[in-house]
């Protein structure tokens, strides 16, 4: 259900930019950002504030919220500097 949320807004992103007549070649790259930066930075979180227990990097459950939000943010924040796109046409 969440891989196809991303692909969704994937398709509404691109539809949406494309509409108000914007470059939409770096929204594949903002969405598998936003993939990434959600599984790691969940992850992370949950081990480095909730468990503090490293062998937890590799268990099946341990993936926080916040720590999603907060991943997912910060990758697509630096995919859209290294592209030098605005963050707010973004958000």
């Amino acid at each position: 259900a969440v891989l196809a949320a991303f692909w969704l807004a994937h398709i509404i992103v691109t539809r949406e930019l494309a509409r108000c007549g914007h470059d939409t070649a770096a929204v594949a790259d903002v969405v598998l950002a936003a993939v990434l930066g959600t599984l790691v930075g969940a992850k992370l979180y949950y081990v480095l504030v909730i468990t503090r227990d490293w062998s937890d990097i590799l268990t099946r459950g341990g993936f926080v919220f916040w720590g999603g939000f907060i991943g997912a943010v910060a990758a697509c924040a630096w995919v859209l500097h290294r592209r030098r796109l605005p963050f707010t046409r973004f958000s």
